[in-house]
């Protein structure tokens, strides 16, 4: 995957907002999973889904310049310790002494399609279910 400077997800754009939206699958970032002992249903968040609709909640809140509301410091607060848990550590070339990193570089990321399409298929979405 190439990182860049890309024009898409703007705050200040009603199109940033409706590619942010976009990132969430259709039914949402919750899914139910079924115990295999009890049979019961039980609704689980997916962290990756949870932690796109918690960029899109900071971005809504960022671009209506309002002060952050409870959501947004839940989302800021989850998104720190996300990356925390889970940092990606590779070194960026900087452009200038503060460390601001140069956004054009190749990396590899895990394939994520596959979890839209699982979402998808616990939502009741596709064919396959």
């Amino acid at each position: 995957m190439r990182i860049d400077q890309t024009a898409h997800y703007r705050a200040d754009t009603d199109e940033g907002g409706e590619e942010f939206a976009k990132l969430v699958p259709r039914g949402g970032h919750t899914v139910p999973i079924k115990d295999a002992e009890t049979g019961e249903s039980r609704i689980y968040t997916v962290t990756l889904f949870h932690q796109l609709k918690c960029l899109g909640i900071i971005r809504d809140n960022y671009a209506e310049m309002r002060p952050p509301s409870s959501v947004t410091r839940h989302c800021m607060n989850y998104l720190r310790q996300s990356i925390l848990c889970n940092p990606n550590i590779k070194i960026e070339p900087v452009v200038n002494n503060v460390g601001s990193a140069v956004r054009g570089y190749e990396t590899v990321c895990r394939d994520w399609t596959k979890v839209y399409e699982e979402v998808d298929k616990l939502h009741g979405m596709t064919s396959d279910v």
